[in-house]
């Protein structure tokens, strides 16, 4: 299995699978970006013996559009539609898929809009 070339101490860190993914944001605030899901997708599809072009017709779209999703210097959002693709190809859920993008895009949000949202005071609870 892939590990995206991460070293820990010496040594290989575990393989990124949709499931650590989707784990690590658990432990409290996430101390670094969360990786974007087409990485996980191309690393998923390598681990398989993939590329976009042999997957795409496997999961029912073109190789253009898994490619534009695998790439970190365009990435495209995983659409609903797609995530329903990638859960049943993968047999792990279309929401694991929508929830990393989802994820990965509040992360850019939050990051983007930080001046604005420290300027913003969040409304009392009613007694």
């Amino acid at each position: 299995m892939s590990t995206l070339n991460n070293i820990t101490e010496g040594r290989e860190a575990p393989p990124v699978t949709p499931e650590i993914v989707m784990a690590e944001y658990k432990a409290g605030p996430r101390q670094r970006p969360p990786t974007h899901p087409g990485r996980i997708l191309a690393t998923a599809l390598a681990d398989a013996g993939l590329n976009a072009s042999s997957a795409a017709p496997l999961i029912g779209t073109t190789k253009v559009t898994l490619g534009r999703i695998m790439s970190e210097d365009n990435p495209s959002p995983i659409s609903p539609d797609m995530a329903q693709r990638l859960g049943k190809f993968f047999g792990n859920g279309p929401d694991l898929w929508a929830d990393m993008q989802t994820d990965y895009d509040l992360w850019q949000s939050k990051q983007k809009l930080a001046d604005d949202l420290a300027k913003i005071k969040t409304l009392p609870k009613s007694a």
